[in-house]
């Protein structure tokens, strides 16, 4: 943006100083740094402070600068704008919400306060119910309680009243007047309702919307005297809030006044109220483009749905119709827009106005990360730093996120340090520092960088609850109470955090201080389900069941969507429970067989297994209820420490989960329950969009020896309908575990209408099965023997390879269960016309069937982005193709699902295909079921080609490793057919290297490297991965090699073409190594080559006692010609070696003479498993390996003195 024009009232250098820019940049518009952009838009706000035209540069402006390379540089701006003597009311009061909020977030929570009061902001309230939502007048008597909502002024009715739909309630305020007053009260909330003023109605509201500030103007005569306004507010289904603040007609704060009685009632006014939509729109009926933006992004600020947010988009886009090069108007569009493509397309033609725009440049950088373009998001920072010329902390942490994403979490931290070196109080370098350190499980680095965090921004939602988390991890439960006080401060009405911190002193067995924090909450909420249910954890904890119960019935009356309430009511009232009791063992029988305990089981183990019963319910449609008692037996709580917390996770559009019981009972009969928490399994809320798992946390206290640990829990399916198809059930059952287990015995009810078969694998020998049929039910009860443990070595093979289970389905066969998936997808991978115009253009001129074919995958993997879509029975079942290709994103079988569609409609055969992928191992396939698949990809049956749109930097005729020798069902969706087969298997070809290189060795142990290397298959996507997108390849190949040679230099780099069809990635480089060869006495020892093809896993340990699972197989060959130097000869060198097993063979052969010595190494490492009884034997595979390959060339030259001294 170029900006010459004279500035009223702000200088040009003051501005340029508090942006920490050069004032002549900001002056003569050179400047294509952020910092002169936001100035630019600070002085058109400048020139219009008197007005609301001023709001839409402020609103552009504050929409990026939190991403300023110094946040409190334009909080200074701000503060200097709204401190304009001429900044109109209107304007004064949008950039205090603005600052207001900054206050906030670095704990200036009086500051804050004042501006509320400047802003004639409600801060108390009085409120009550709830009631029905019919309701049309509120009772009489009704209890209300005094609501403090903080600086913020929101008053957050969901807080209070839960579950609120469909609920009435209501909300009432003191304003006082010295004297006869024209006010305006100026309303944003949520659903519907009426205002009255002093008894007399003012106003009424249609619902629905969400509350923004100032959506309603109500205009009021108040005379003097204090005055109550009463609302009645009703709600269905969306966040319900309120805010209020109370102005003159122009828009400024009331002057305060004492309480005192008023001398007549407040009644509407008939004059006229200021209202920035009001003077907008009589500005924007004249037809001009940027009024109408201007209009357009005000209602779009006050109004998320509805007509006005709808009349918002309509008018921004007839604004660009007239006025497609005007650059309000396209940011406007920018701000309004709801049409992501629309969006994009606004800021490409701000671009195009402005190649060079820094603001327009960050909106495309935003845009890109969000959809996960990383090449391109990288390529528009690139575009943004050049412009520039300047370093920019939010460009740096772009520039990570986009490492981070493609794997390099340490290159991502490293890049986040160095720019905290130069910007240390970035609030988002700072965030993104401390969730990469909490990654890492880094506790306390993690701890100490989200404190910084927090103390750069309060608001920031993760940044509290992972510093919560973490502080109640490392046991520092003061500071964790600290900050939960601090939080309270900036919002009371942020009341989860008070649930959390109750739970936490219930999980300690702090009854007192549990006790402290249910009477807060008492004092504040109206009515939450969560609440009496909070009340019941403390009493039954305080020993009082009967009040427990009477809470929990409260609770299920109020709405708790919690059907395991009832079954704890029923355990303590003794009132007839469901299936599960059948199958619930007594403790008393449970102490028994521990008693009994073999002493060669039971070993030494810190803890056992005592009970494990599994039980199964399948209705005649497939619809199943599960239960499970689990007993342990702790012996040494130090080393059992895992056995306090435990978890449950459940899809609640398919599944209900109810924790029956949960509790530790002592030695000494004391009895301690769990406490629980049910929360999403993602805290970010954007992926809680795309998955919807719970997980339900019980946590106890300490453990003392002798302790049992009991869990009892069910997880039942939903409705009366079965979402796959009719019959169709399956699961598998783990009955081991890593401790030893006295007990496991596993159940199935079915109806004898859809018998369940099961079949046990890796289980001891058991007896016939107890069977009973009753009342067209079949009831099969297995008991196992005593199991072992299975302890989780390094290295082991999956869980289903080695723990006892069982598998259970109803299904006849694989073919049976195919032809249910093909009629599950047949309507959602049926393309359209965008399909079809989408597969003409990119396969125009295209001439044989595997070119459409790769042009088809390239575009898939290239254009669509991966997000794992795990909502009900989409677990299972792809969206409809149409959907995936207009958001550009899904998951492995939504990918698959469009990679059909394309190929069928450019008349090629394909077929969806179920995998289990290769790190799952393998499972038994007697029995059908779906749950054995983790994955879906294409199969191409005419061109034998299998294609996975999930990845990035494979090309089409490379099936990645984790795919291969997987268990696939292939799926016919048009013939309803399907047959299980196994995917390629993974060989040593399948991921192949070949290097060639000529080292020139120096007499003082250095080396010069001129080297090329040529990928294959998976070493190819590798090389991919590293090189293709990098910013700097040159640097990404130093990194590489400094992983051997830490001190390398890489001094030249030759990178070829690099593409997804190029079969064979190849590049080649020459480099510097300052230590590559080392003295030993006389004589100067080199290695066999610069890389060698190393041996990926290290020899078992001598107490091992599983079965080893090696990596995948390769292929490595290098050559490496020594050229040494004069004076310098070969005096020692290997001769050629073999080292052949099962596992690997590795082949050395060496030649040459004294000046030349040629090395040529090939490593064919096959991988497998290797059997407990065979580990001594692949012991010496691995160290006859090493050793050939540690082999050194000694070389002796004419003076070693010089070489000795440098080498010690």
């Amino acid at each position: 943006m170029r900006t010459t024009a004279t500035r009223r009232g702000l200088g040009a250098f003051a501005l340029a100083a508090a942006l920490a820019i050069p004032a002549s940049s900001a002056a003569d518009g050179s400047g294509r740094c952020f910092g002169a952009w936001l100035d630019a838009w600070a002085e058109r706000a400048e020139r219009r402070i008197d007005g609301p035209s001023a709001l839409l540069p402020l609103r552009v402006m504050t929409s990026l600068a939190g991403t300023a390379p110094d946040p409190a540089a334009v909080t200074s701006v701000l503060e200097r704008l709204r401190r304009t003597r001429r900044a109109d009311p209107l304007v004064a009061a949008y950039l205090d919400r603005v600052l207001l909020q900054e206050d906030l977030r670095r704990g200036r929570v009086a500051s804050a306060a004042t501006r509320a009061a400047r802003l004639g902001t409600i801060t108390r309230y009085e409120v009550a119910g709830p009631f029905p939502a019919d309701v049309k007048a509120l009772p009489e008597g009704a209890s209300w309680k005094e609501i403090a909502t903080g600086p913020l002024g929101e008053l957050d009715l969901h807080a209070l009243i839960s579950p609120a739909a469909e609920k009435a309630a209501g909300v009432r305020f003191r304003v006082s007047v010295g004297r006869r007053t024209a006010a305006a009260l100026r309303l944003g909330l949520s659903g519907e309702g009426e205002l009255f003023a002093d008894g007399r109605l003012l106003a009424r509201f249609e619902g629905p919307s969400s509350a923004r500030p100032d959506q309603e103007i109500v205009a009021v005569d108040l005379p003097a005297g204090e005055h109550r306004f009463t609302l009645l507010l009703r709600h269905d289904e969306d966040p319900w809030r309120l805010m209020v603040r109370v102005t003159d007609r122009e828009g400024r704060p009331l002057p305060p006044a004492p309480p005192a009685p008023p001398k007549a009632p407040a009644k509407p006014s008939r004059r006229k109220v200021r209202s920035a939509v009001a003077e907008l729109e009589d500005s924007a009926r004249r037809g001009r483009p940027v009024w109408m933006a201007r209009l357009a992004v005000e209602l779009a600020a006050r109004h998320d749905e509805g007509p006005r947010r709808e009349r918002a988009v309509e008018l921004v886009r007839d604004a660009l119709r007239r006025a497609p090069g005007n650059e309000e108007v396209l940011w406007a569009a920018v701000l309004v827009e709801r049409d992501e493509s629309r969006r994009r397309e606004a800021i490409e033609r701000l671009l195009e106005l402005d190649p060079e725009d820094p603001g327009a440049l960050r909106a495309l950088v935003r845009y890109e990360l969000r959809f996960e373009r990383k090449r391109a998001a990288r390529s528009t920072v690139d575009r943004a730093e050049r412009a520039c010329g300047e370093p920019d902390p939010y460009l740096e942490l772009w520039r990570a996120e986009t490492e981070l994403s493609s794997g390099y979490r340490a290159g991502a931290l490293a890049r986040i340090e160095e720019a905290l070196a130069r910007w240390p109080r970035h609030p988002a370098l700072l965030a993104e520092r401390a969730s990469l350190l909490r990654e890492e499980g880094s506790v306390s680095q993690a701890i100490a960088a989200y404190r910084e965090a927090y103390e750069a921004d309060r608001l920031k939602g993760d940044v509290r609850r992972h510093l919560y988390d973490l502080l109640r991890l490392a046991g520092r439960e003061g500071e964790a109470d600290e900050l939960i006080d601090d939080v309270a401060a900036i919002a009371p009405l942020w009341i989860g955090w008070r649930f959390r911190r109750a739970r936490a002193r219930l999980a300690e067995g702090d009854l007192e201080g549990a006790g402290r924090e249910l009477a807060a909450l008492e004092k504040i909420v109206l009515q939450r389900a969560d609440l009496e249910i909070l009340r019941g954890e403390v009493a039954f904890a305080e020993g009082r069941p009967e009040a427990a119960v009477a809470a929990w019935r409260r609770a299920l009356e109020h709405g708790a969507k919690s059907p395991e309430l009832a079954d704890r009511i029923a355990a303590l009232t003794g009132e007839k429970g469901a299936f599960d009791e059948r199958w619930t063992e007594p403790l008393e029988e449970i102490r028994a067989r521990i008693r009994e305990a073999p002493p060669d089981l039971v070993g030494d183990e810190p803890a056992v297994v005592a009970a494990h019963t599994t039980a199964y319910r399948v209705r005649p449609n497939g619809v199943a209820e599960r239960f499970r008692q689990i007993v342990y037996w702790v012996r040494r709580p130090e080393e059992a420490a895992s056995l306090r917390r435990h978890t449950i996770t459940y899809s609640p559009r398919l599944q209900r989960a109810r924790v029956l019981e949960a509790r530790l009972v002592r030695r000494d009969g004391t009895v301690v329950h769990a406490t629980r928490e049910d929360r999403a399994l993602l805290p970010d809320l954007q992926l809680r969009t795309w998955y919807d798992t719970r997980v339900i946390e019980l946590a106890f206290p300490r453990l003392d020896p002798g302790d049992l640990v009991e869990l009892r829990y069910r997880v039942d399916d939903r409705g009366p309908a079965n979402p796959i198809a009719p019959g169709c059930f399956g699961d598998i059952a783990v009955l081991g575990s890593a401790a030893p287990t006295l007990s496991a015995r596993l159940v199935i009810e079915a109806s004898e209408t859809l018998p369940v078969r099961y079949a046990l694998s890796h289980a001891p020998p058991t007896g016939p099965p107890r069977t009973e049929k009753k009342g067209g039910w079949t009831t099969t009860v297995i008991s196992l023997p005593p199991l072992p443990a299975h302890p989780d070595e390094p290295g082991a093979p999956p869980p289903l390879e080695r723990l006892p289970h069982a598998i259970l389905s109803t299904v006849s066969s694989w073919e049976e269960l195919a032809g249910m998936y093909a009629r599950l997808i047949e309507e959602q991978i049926h393309g359209g016309p965008d399909i079809e115009s989408l597969v003409r253009r990119i396969t125009r001129g295209r001439r044989s069937r595997r070119e459409v074919i790769r042009a088809i995958y390239d575009w898939v993997i290239e254009n669509t982005r991966y997000v794992a879509l795990e909502l009900g029975i989409h677990s299972l079942k792809p969206y409809d193709v149409t959907d995936v290709l207009r958001r550009r994103h899904g998951d492995c079988k939504d990918k698959a699902g469009l990679m059909v569609a394309m190929l069928e409609e450019a008349g090629v055969d394909a077929d969806i295909a179920l995998l289990r992928t290769r790190g799952n191992g393998s499972v038994d396939t007697t029995l059908p079921l779906f749950s054995v698949f983790d994955h879906a990809i294409v199969r191409v049956p005419d061109e034998d080609l299998w294609l996975d749109g999930t990845v990035l930097h494979h090309g089409m005729g490379e099936l990645p490793i984790p795919d291969r020798g997987g268990l696939a069902l292939v799926v016919d969706d048009e013939t309803g057919s399907g047959r299980l087969v196994t995917t390629p298997p993974a060989e040593p070809g399948s991921d192949v290297t070949n290097r060639r290189e000529r080292v020139v060795l120096g007499p003082d142990g250095s080396a010069h490297v001129e080297a090329t290397v040529e990928a294959r298959g998976e070493a190819a996507a590798r090389a991919r991965a590293r090189f293709r997108l990098a910013d700097n390849r040159k640097g990404s190949l130093q990194a590489l090699l400094r992983r051997d040679w830490p001190d390398a230099v890489v001094e030249t780099a030759q990178f070829p073409r690099i593409g997804l069809d190029d079969e064979v990635v190849r590049y080649g480089f020459e480099a510097a190594i300052p230590r590559y060869g080392t003295v030993r006495g006389s004589r100067l020892n080199v290695p066999l080559a610069a890389r060698l093809p190393a041996l990926p896993s290290a020899p078992p340990g001598p107490r091992r006692t599983q079965a080893l699972r090696l990596p995948d197989p390769f292929e490595r060959e290098v050559r490496s010609d020594l050229e040494l130097p004069d004076g310098c000869r070969a005096v020692e060198t290997p001769g050629s070696t073999s080292v052949d097993s099962e596992w690997g063979t590795l082949e050395i052969d060496v030649t040459g003479g004294e000046r030349e010595v040629t090395v040529t190494a090939r490593h064919v490492f096959r991988g497998g498993t290797v059997p407990a009884g065979r580990l001594e034997e692949f012991r010496r595979y691995v160290t006859a390996v090493r050793e050939a390959l540690t082999q050194r060339i000694a070389v002796a030259c004419g003076d070693r003195r010089e070489a000795r001294g440098r080498w010690p």
